[in-house]
């Protein structure tokens, strides 16, 4: 559009003598919208019965690494593990793009187009970023098994008849929910989790960027930092649950994420919530009991609390808190959702979390992300949510 023209960059700059007013100009060039940046605009939002080429390149490649994941287990020097890292690189390099192009448009002088175009490429950037994080995940190898449908129970893009209606024209635009971020949202292999997708703009327009990966042992002392942060430490709760992460996290759970905040300005990003899970906790039941798996009484009794909680239809625990301080409301529910993608993968399809009664906070925070109370223990004390997808 014409509003938009007036942001792109110079295809190129006038030389100058002084180093530093080149450097300048050059970074100026760097913040600017350019003509790769407006195409990519474009291909997000395309037409109501067709999406972009970028778009669809999105759509297939995240399809292609989900459903051939299992490769990952094979030879590393095999050359489909060769093509699937490369491809992985590529999906890396497109949602990095998409996160640019977030930081660039908050940045335009016209602002009310940026508040206009915001709401919608806030959204896209984090589905993708989301998207992208859940393939790295499968890249480490820590899949228990791949389904050859990338979202089980959903009709997505790739279902049988769904592109054809869609390019069709026949029906209205909005009978296909959303366009291209609805149909990268189906892709992710999380049935019954729709509402995790339910959630505010932010009310203040930020170019901070949430990422979502894996947690590494680095992480240990910030993820402890924050469970004490976010949980209550009193004598009015017996189970000491505000060590619940530390004993978990001696189990060596492979299904942990962190999300980290990288506030624009600042060189290193900072880890702003954890979300950790066991699937099946009864299949640990007997390791607690040993006398020498290397647990103190107290985190066996705490361990031993939540293996208590667990339902037939529940079996997973889950554990997950986001710093007070990050008010978008869709990064708890973005973090969420990958860790049920990465249960989903491992063959469990409910959660459960035992949580203080009186950790108003922390109920709170579990009910926004679709947990409800399903009992308590016989002090009445610790609360069982839980929640199925």
């Amino acid at each position: 559009t014409d509003q938009a023209t007036a942001n792109i960059a110079p295809a190129s700059t006038t030389e100058e003598s002084d180093a530093n007013g080149a450097n300048k100009i050059s970074d100026w060039s760097a913040q600017q919208l350019n003509m790769e940046d407006l195409t990519l605009l474009c291909d997000l939002f395309y037409l109501p019965f067709e999406h972009g080429t970028q778009g669809v390149h999105i759509l297939q490649e995240f399809y292609w690494l989900h459903t051939n994941a299992h490769l990952v287990a094979s030879d590393e020097n095999k050359p489909e593990v060769i093509e699937w890292k490369e491809r992985e690189k590529k999906l890396e390099e497109m949602s990095n793009n998409v996160n640019r192009l977030f930081q660039k448009l908050n940045a335009i002088n016209n602002k009310e187009l940026m508040y206009e175009l915001y709401p919608y490429v806030w959204e896209m950037r984090a589905v993708i970023s989301t998207l992208n994080s859940y393939i790295k995940w499968l890249g480490g190898g820590t899949s228990g098994h791949s389904s050859d449908s990338p979202a089980i129970g959903n009709y997505t893009w790739f279902s049988k008849g769904w592109k054809e209606s869609f390019m069709s024209g026949e029906q209205e635009p909005w009978v296909f929910r959303g366009g291209l971020t609805a149909d990268l949202q189906r892709l992710i292999p999380v049935d019954g989790g729709s509402d995790l997708f339910v959630y505010k703009v932010p009310q203040v327009v930020s170019s901070t960027i949430y990422t979502i990966r894996e947690y590494i042992d680095f992480d240990k002392d910030q993820v402890t930092d924050l469970n004490n942060l976010t949980t209550s430490s009193t004598e009015s709760n017996p189970d000491h649950l505000e060590r619940l992460v530390e004993c978990v996290l001696r189990l060596n759970p492979k299904l942990c994420f962190v999300v980290e905040e990288k506030i624009e300005g600042q060189d290193k990003p900072h880890l702003a919530g954890y979300a950790i899970a066991i699937s099946n906790i009864l299949n640990h039941s007997s390791a607690v009991e040993e006398d020498d798996n290397g647990l103190e009484p107290w985190a066996k009794d705490i361990l031993k609390c939540c293996i208590a909680g667990a339902k037939p239809h529940h079996p997973s625990i889950i554990m997950s808190a986001i710093h007070p301080t990050v008010t978008d409301q869709s990064v708890s529910k973005r973090l969420i959702i990958c860790l049920l993608a990465a249960l989903r993968s491992n063959g469990s399809c409910g959660v459960f979390t035992p949580v203080s009664a009186s950790n108003s906070q922390q109920l709170d925070s579990y009910s926004k992300l679709g947990f409800v109370e399903m009992s308590r223990d016989e002090s009445g004390r610790t609360v069982y949510l839980g929640r199925v997808f």
